[in-house]
């Protein structure tokens, strides 16, 4: 009995030491982190109705078009611009920034920051994040007086030089003056608008399509091409100029549009522009303003009217304001008037807050 008591106390100790047995360093095995690819889209990511893969400080939250709604639209106010971040927290770093008078459009708000639907940095709709003290509405984008002669571009026909620096505007300041007026100057001018453009009812487009001008020997007519294709063109006479002797026609292309003089006596284009043509009291000039064809900016020409001839002095573009088409005239003092915007402002915000007033004189 004693000899099967000891063999069973034998194997308990014998047991003992197998459990307790020490682990050797060969033996230990480390617990790695899991790695997580850039590339590949994380649940862990996922927040609200945004489809959202993997980012990190360099990486905004990717969404989908359709269910990222504006819901409000501000601008960047802040003359130094503002930092965008992929995150709202200033601990993140830097990924773009947006310049002063950078439109907006904002799917979230927070407490300072607003979450903007944007497709310029990485070329996919995605959300990013600026501070709100750095935006505003339009309203804070407007024009200060240092802002109307701001340029990109200068020719000076007069003297065959169309090279200039931004940093050097004096060429531009020796052909113009402008400077902003109250809307109230505005209307009062405009009761004083010079009328050049004379208007004939017995000049009118037949069935045909046909408008027929008189000249002093002749008549010659223009056609309307009303095709869908590249070749298509339609015609409108506007008035006559009787201090140009000519005809004021109009006519639209396919993508273009074209303001023709038509001389009474020869019949001949002696003038063509994108423009309209606006005479000045005296005769000698003709401005031509208009906002550039793909661009928020203005452009203007100023021809010189010589003896029934036309030249092109001088033409420029301005980057800060556009003109309000329609809404411009020459005045009995001699100077241009013109309603503008801030050249910042989306269209879709234009509105009679935002309008504001330039007076253009020409120096002689």
């Amino acid at each position: 009995m004693k000899h099967y008591l000891l063999v069973f106390v034998l194997a308990l100790l014998s047991c003992n030491t197998t459990i307790q047995k020490e682990i050797t360093p060969e033996e230990v095995v480390e617990k790695k982190p899991k790695e997580i690819s850039l590339s590949e889209p994380s649940s862990e990511y996922q927040t609200n109705d945004f489809n959202t893969s993997f980012r990190d400080d360099r990486r905004p939250i990717k969404i989908y078009y359709d269910s990222a709604l504006i819901f409000k639209r501000v601008y960047v106010t802040d003359t130094n611009g503002a930092d965008v971040k992929v995150m709202p927290n200033s601990f993140y770093e830097t990924i773009y920034h947006f310049p002063y008078g950078e439109y907006l459009g904002i799917i979230e708000d927070t407490n300072e920051w607003y979450g903007v639907k944007n497709r310029s940095i990485f070329y996919s709709w995605c959300k990013v994040y600026v501070l709100k003290s750095a935006t505003g509405e339009a309203k804070g984008l407007k024009l200060k007086p240092s802002d109307l002669l701001a340029i990109s571009e200068f020719s000076d026909y007069s003297s065959n030089k169309n090279n200039y620096s931004k940093k050097d505007i004096s060429r531009i300041s020796r052909y113009l003056d402008l400077e902003l007026i109250s809307k109230g100057v505005f209307e009062e001018e405009r009761k004083h608008a010079v009328k050049y453009l004379v208007n004939d009812s017995s000049i009118m487009k037949n069935k045909n399509g046909e408008i027929e001008l008189k000249l002093r020997d002749t008549i010659i007519r223009f056609n309307d091409n009303p095709t869908d294709g590249e070749s298509r063109q339609m015609n409108s006479f506007e008035g006559n100029i009787n201090a140009l002797n000519s005809y004021l026609i109009y006519s639209v292309g396919y993508e273009s549009e074209w303001f023709s003089l038509i001389d009474k006596t020869s019949g001949n284009e002696k003038w063509g522009s994108e423009s309209f043509p606006f005479l000045s009291p005296d005769g000698k000039y003709i401005i031509c303003c208009r906002q550039k064809m793909y661009d928020d900016i203005g452009s203007i020409e100023i021809y010189k009217v010589d003896s029934f001839t036309i030249k092109l002095q001088m033409s420029t573009s301005f980057t800060k304001w556009v003109p309000s088409l329609g809404n411009m005239f020459w005045s009995s003092d001699g100077c241009f008037y013109i309603e503008v915007y801030s050249s910042f402002i989306y269209q879709g915000d234009y509105n009679e807050e935002l309008k504001q007033y330039i007076r253009l004189s020409i120096k002689e």
